[in-house]
């Protein structure tokens, strides 16, 4: 079976204010660390709240302009959480 994903490409300095669906895929979200970690960050982020993020068994999703990733990315990493990936799915 193949998993196929079809997702946007966010340019920078033309997509910045463009509003995305951004997913985060995590390593190790089937620890219970882990994602109470994600959810500390999430909590004390000036970008992200969870009126606007949705936890999964991957990661998680926001609703962001493509100019903060960087920013998410940079807390996601001072947090000490492994990234895998970042993306933004086409609807």
């Amino acid at each position: 079976m193949n998993n196929v994903l079809l997702i946007n490409r966010i340019i920078p300095t033309i997509d910045d204010d463009r509003i995305c669906n951004v997913t985060f895929v995590i390593a190790d979200m089937h620890l219970q660390e882990v994602h109470d970690k994600i959810i500390k960050v999430i909590g004390s982020s000036e970008y992200m709240d969870f009126n606007n993020t949705e936890i999964s068994y991957n990661g998680f999703t926001t609703k962001q302009k493509a100019k903060i990733i960087p920013e998410i990315m940079k807390l996601l990493v001072e947090n000490n959480l492994r990234v895998y990936g970042v993306y933004d799915l086409y609807s």
